[in-house]
């Protein structure tokens, strides 16, 4: 390895992912000291930084990552925004550990707090759950505004807006400034109204997706089908809405298998049982351990006097519900 040392980093993060967690720490914490030299002896070479940081990410505590790209900033008198995109992204992927920790700690706060302690004034304990959520959305609006952690930033957001944890409502105020700050791609709101749909808050999803429907004129097949599953199931149906929707993606995108589940379940609001079931007979060999498949036909051949069928669907629902 001393006569390749441009392998010694590579074969640290291959220690790292194999489990040999010691003998990637000895690696690393080599490699970061002669990095760190280099960048002791020129503090404002960018390149020097870059390179110590892809080190440091493999060492204990990379959410400091994110405290010491900050001070370095300072240092040289530079925005993050003005810097490599890579240092950008280990100061994203730093913000997202930090996140994580404080999700950890505000579970266990909220788990371990009574009610009585949840409303009392000044209590010491809902003070330290402030100062976790502060952390966990504050962090997450960081990793945000980097384009490489940017998606799984909002997803997260998005996944605290649709809970029960104490972080929901500050999520979504958040969201709502990010909508606020401009969202030409309707990115924000695709993925609001795709995790409202995982929460079954489908008159919710709809709201979303069709602001994203309209913002990328009716173009992207995927926000298109997961509009058509937000009407179908939302509180009145709108099954001949959802119809119109996903036969726009089988347009633009053809029989894909998602988009063909969608349109089987619209067929099977509307009570069209033999386009329904011909659907989802396209369907199943490749979703046959889909409990939503087993049970449209279910329902489907219950409709259509088909009681055998109907039984053996039913039965392969249960099934896997109980998994």
């Amino acid at each position: 390895m001393n006569d390749r040392p441009e392998l010694r980093l590579p074969l640290a993060k291959l220690l790292l992912q194999s489990g040999n967690a010691a003998q990637a720490q000895v690696l690393a914490t080599q490699l970061a000291e002669e990095r760190m030299a280099a960048l002791n002896s020129d503090p404002s070479n960018e390149a020097a930084f870059a390179a110590f940081l892809d080190v440091r990410q493999l060492l204990p505590q990379p959410q400091n990552i994110r405290d010491e790209i900050l001070e370095w900033c300072r240092a040289q008198d530079k925005q993050l925004t003005q810097l490599k995109p890579e240092i950008q992204s280990a100061f994203g992927t730093a913000c997202l550990v930090a996140a994580k920790i404080a999700q950890t700690k505000l579970s266990d706060l909220t788990a371990a707090q009574s009610s009585e302690d949840a409303v009392a004034q000044n209590n010491p304990a809902s003070t330290e759950m402030q100062t976790a959520v502060d952390e966990l959305i504050n962090n997450l609006m960081q990793a945000a505004g980097v384009s490489a952690t940017q998606i799984s930033a909002i997803d997260q957001l998005a996944t605290l807006r649709f809970s029960d944890s104490p972080a929901a409502a500050a999520a979504s105020q958040r969201l709502d400034q990010l909508r606020a700050n401009g969202d030409p791609n309707g990115r924000v709101q695709v993925i609001i109204g795709t995790r409202a749909i995982m929460a079954e808050e489908y008159d919710q999803a709809v709201t979303f997706l069709e602001r994203a429907a309209v913002q990328t004129r009716n173009q992207q097949p995927q926000i298109l089908n997961n509009l058509a599953i937000a009407l179908v199931r939302s509180d009145p149906p709108q099954p001949e809405r959802a119809l119109q929707y996903v036969e726009s993606a089988t347009a633009l995108l053809g029989n894909h298998i998602e988009i063909q589940s969608t349109r089987a379940e619209v067929l099977v609001a509307l009570k069209r049982w033999e386009e329904a079931r011909a659907e989802l007979q396209q369907v199943l060999p490749k979703r046959s351990n889909s409990a939503t498949i087993h049970r449209l036909l279910y329902t489907v051949c219950t409709a259509m006097n088909d009681p055998a069928m109907a039984e053996i669907h039913l039965s392969r629902f249960q099934e896997l519900q109980d998994q």
